[in-house]
């Protein structure tokens, strides 16, 4: 069952990265407006850009239309630009190509829109069953309660 669960879940959403602000290692600075706003993180990657390594204390949150970038001083400090505000995050590390800031956020997938549709419908449907049952064993109660009853004052009711 867990199993079933999992590989229906796992097609649910779907991860959707924000690069901003991309910094190649020889440029001096680099600066970009944010399409969309959450928490941005300042990450660097090596030759084959496949893994962004984040780099600590770079977390910021940043609203659309919000400048974010990076700068290099002449000493090869790492400077984190947002808006008019600049952060020192060190020095530039040294096995990178490429500075970026990224986003990431979880957005359902048509997959997981239709399955939240089906559950909404199921839902209702084991509601409609629930009360259904609980109407019927409600009323036999009621009638064997009624045929004790009558049986108890002599009342013949299947002569």
């Amino acid at each position: 069952m867990a199993i079933v669960i999992a590989s229906v879940c796992s097609g649910c959403t779907s991860t959707q990265v924000t690069w901003v602000g991309r910094l190649e290692a020889p440029a001096e600075r680099s600066y970009e407006r944010v399409p969309k706003g959450g928490m941005y993180v300042a990450g660097w990657s090596d030759e084959n850009l496949k893994k962004l390594n984040p780099i600590e204390g770079s977390r910021r949150a940043a609203s659309a239309g919000d400048r974010l970038g990076f700068s290099r001083t002449a000493d090869g400090q790492l400077l984190a630009l947002h808006n008019s505000a600049e952060v020192a995050l060190g020095p530039f590390p040294p096995h990178a190509r490429t500075v970026v800031w990224y986003a990431e956020r979880e957005r359902k997938t048509q997959f997981g829109r239709e399955m939240g549709k089906a559950a909404t419908g199921t839902r209702e449907v084991v509601t409609y069953i629930v009360i259904g049952t609980v109407v019927v064993v409600a009323v036999i109660v009621v009638a064997i309660l009624w045929y004790q009853d009558a049986r108890d004052n002599g009342i013949d009711i299947f002569p």
